[in-house]
């Protein structure tokens, strides 16, 4: 289990999670906060807090801290989407206030964050434009919607 997996008990019998696919959030402590924050941060598997691995058969955590995984997606893409969303979420809609009309460049567009910012960006109605290494991934990132790209190794 990397932070998806089924319940297989709840304090509350009648919990509607209860032996349904769930994926855990990321992190502990920047639950409100939009730039920072509230208290101790970490991130699951990390060093020292929160100690709680994902590496396990079975891991006890917080009611809070469980989501549905929506059906279409399966455990693998699950483990992946959480921290990346957040990351992607913080940097263009947070940090970078991307709205609906704005020109967003966004670098390295093969790796994970960088796919699920385009992603968010477009659904925020900005027009996207790419640079990679790879011409391969600016034309798949074109099909998914971004304006163009520059390779930057040409």
């Amino acid at each position: 289990m990397v932070s998806t997996g089924t319940v297989v008990a709840a304090y509350d019998p009648n919990d509607p999670l209860l032996h349904q696919r769930v994926f855990l959030t990321p992190s502990r402590g920047w639950e409100k906060h939009p730039e920072r924050p509230e208290s101790d941060f970490g991130v699951l598997g990390g060093v020292s807090y929160p100690r709680l691995g994902t590496f396990t058969e079975y891991a006890v955590v917080e009611r809070d801290q469980v989501i549905s995984s929506p059906k279409h997606l399966t455990d693998v893409q699950m483990a992946a989407w959480p921290l990346g969303a957040v990351t992607a979420w913080r940097a263009a809609v947070v940090n970078g206030l991307v709205s609906s009309g704005q020109n967003v460049l966004i670098t390295g567009i093969g790796g994970g964050v960088a796919l699920l910012a385009l992603q968010i960006c477009l659904a925020k109605g900005a027009s996207v434009y790419v640079t990679s290494g790879s011409q391969d991934k600016i034309q798949k990132a074109i099909a998914l919607g971004a304006k163009g790209g520059v390779n930057y190794k040409d």
